[in-house]
């Protein structure tokens, strides 16, 4: 974990690692690769990608884009986890892994591998399908959008009432948040741990 530390961050490496401390068990076991994921996770995706959005929102703010900012993190562990990753990704049975929220949001037809979505997996689907047409054909993602969106797509299969996602600002840092049965929205949930982040700044990921 050291050396990767100091390969990709340098100087700043000693920062991230205090921010990352490894628990006792991992140290005596010598196998920093939980925690090690963690940062990796927050460096490339959570912290990066609020990062991103603060940019595109301040940009929308100032009136130099066009269209707003919305945000999401997809906590959902899926119910078929095993059949989906394995053998080859055999941690994300157990974890949400990078992109598990494409089968909600295309909604493939699973039963090619033998198994099917919940019921409250197809509520999901059916929401995040409504919210990404919305976003797509409109550039809105807001509950309003949506519902008009949902009427042209009658085929949906709960109608799974849409989230009233606000803008993604730097006052509120609003995710939407899914997962089933409890989709919802959160305001800055990654704030605090990302301000180690910030201070290094993103020089690292656009080099």
């Amino acid at each position: 974990m050291d050396s990767l530390l100091r390969l990709v961050w340098g100087a700043d490496a000693p920062a991230i690692r205090d921010a990352y401390p490894v628990p006792a068990a991992q140290q005596a076991a010598h196998d920093a690769r939980n925690v090690t994921s963690l940062v990796a996770t927050d460096g490339l995706f959570h912290c990066a990608i609020r990062a991103a959005g603060l940019a595109l929102a301040d940009q929308y703010a100032k009136g130099s884009r066009t269209h707003p900012t919305y945000v999401y993190n997809f906590d959902h562990l899926i119910s078929f986890g095993a059949s989906f990753w394995l053998p080859t990704n055999p941690v994300c049975v157990e974890a949400v892994c990078h992109g598990e929220e494409l089968p909600f949001v295309f909604q493939p037809d699973v039963s090619i591998i033998n198994v099917s979505f919940t019921s409250e997996e197809v509520v999901l689907s059916d929401l995040m399908q409504t919210h990404w047409a919305a976003f797509a054909s409109t550039g809105h993602a807001a509950a309003s959008v949506a519902s008009v969106v949902r009427k042209l797509a009658p085929q949906a299969v709960t109608q799974a009432a849409a989230l009233d996602w606000p803008l993604f600002e730097p006052a509120n840092e609003s995710y939407a948040l899914f997962r089933a049965p409890d989709s919802h929205i959160v305001p800055h949930p990654f704030r605090a741990k990302c301000a180690v982040w910030d201070s290094i700044g993103w020089d690292w990921i656009v080099d």
